[in-house]
């Protein structure tokens, strides 16, 4: 086997790392271009609404926006459907049914979404948002150092530093949000606490050198 048995670890590593890299490049380049970017959306939704602009611009971003994800969720769909085969007619009724009310479901969180987060000043949706990529990053880097210890590569340092299963189980509906959104752990290793802690550190870095600097008032 590839690399003595850990060649699905190394690729789970090496996606992982471009995953972190991803999102904290993200974080980094939105604490400086963040507030520009939304005022020009700003700029444009408010166009649209004066009928000065058309609104396909904007109708054209949001359908690429979504393009992506909806293309994936299609080919999963049809995927399911179709290795269920002719003869299963109830699970492919079911996987239609489950769509169907995925759909709505979604249609009304995003609507309740909006118009909640419409109301919220974009500085501190921005922080906030920012927060939560910069946790999920910092999660990434915790599962890279989990795969490059099941790969051999680096050592556990503490197996497990701490046992919360009890407490908070990862099968448990909050335990495997948690673990989604900031990479909650119920046995972490030192090493994933390391390299959770040095992601954090990296980005909160990263994000103070490239934020620009406040301007100061031209002499009189």
């Amino acid at each position: 086997q590839l690399a003595e048995g850990v060649g699905q670890d190394i690729v789970n590593a090496a996606i992982l790392a471009l995953a972190f890299v991803m999102l904290a490049w993200h974080v980094i380049s939105a604490s400086r271009h963040g507030m520009q970017a939304a005022g020009e959306a700003r700029q444009l939704g408010r166009a649209v609404q004066e009928g000065v602009s058309t609104p396909w611009a904007l109708i054209v971003a949001v359908a690429l926006s979504v393009l992506r994800e909806g293309a994936e969720t299609v080919l999963f769909v049809t995927g399911m459907i179709t290795s269920t085969g002719s003869a299963d007619l109830a699970a492919s009724s079911g996987a239609l049914a489950g769509c169907v009310i995925g759909l709505v479901v979604g249609s009304v969180a995003g609507l309740v979404l909006y118009l909640g987060l419409s109301r919220i000043p974009v500085r501190r949706l921005f922080a906030v948002t920012n927060t939560m990529v910069m946790l999920l990053a910092a999660a990434m880097a915790s599962q890279l150092a989990r795969s490059l210890i099941q790969a051999g590569l680096l050592p556990s340092l503490a197996s497990p530093a701490w046992n919360t299963s009890q407490l908070l189980p990862m099968e448990s509906p909050v335990g495997t949000v948690l673990h989604a959104l900031v990479g909650y752990d119920a046995q972490p290793s030192g090493m994933q606490l390391v390299f959770y802690a040095a992601g954090l550190m990296l980005i909160l870095i990263g994000t103070r050198l490239m934020r620009p600097a406040p301007r100061r008032p031209l002499p009189a």
